[in-house]
Order: structure tokens, then C-alpha cells, then sequence
């Protein structure tokens, strides 16, 4: 629902610290998964890490355009 929730107003809307949070946890897991050669577990982590980085990139996107000063 967040992943949503971010999509529609293209941006994110939860605190900067909880996605870096979310991908450590999620790339040590797929570490885990991979050592064990778990297919399943990789697989439904490397799809959690892809919507860690996507919003991480909205708020870079977001922060980026408003820093930007407006034109004259």
C-alpha cells in the first residue's frame, strides 16, 4: 500500500531512515537466502530491495527539483 500510496504522488511519504533500514535488512536477508541458495526467499527479497530503491530514488527525485531554484 505505501509503494502505492509513494507512485501516486511521486514521492515518498516515510521518513528517509526507514528505507535505508529497509534495504540493509532486505540485502542481508538475500545474503542469507543466496548463501543457503534459497530461490524463493531470494526472490521475494530482491523484489522488496526494487521498491527500497525506487523510493529512495522518489525522495532524491523530490529533494533534487526543490532545491532547484526557479527560473526568471
Amino acid at each position: 500500500m505505501q509503494w502505492i500510496a509513494s507512485e501516486r504522488v511521486r514521492k515518498s511519504v516515510i521518513p528517509v531512515a526507514f528505507w535505508f533500514l529497509s534495504l540493509a535488512g532486505g540485502g542481508l536477508l538475500f545474503a542469507y537466502a543466496a548463501s543457503r541458495e534459497d530461490p524463493v526467499i531470494m526472490l521475494g527479497q530482491a523484489s522488496g530491495l526494487i521498491v527500497y530503491v525506487r523510493n529512495l530514488w522518489l525522495i532524491y527525485k523530490h529533494r533534487e527539483t526543490d532545491q532547484v531554484p526557479a527560473a526568471q
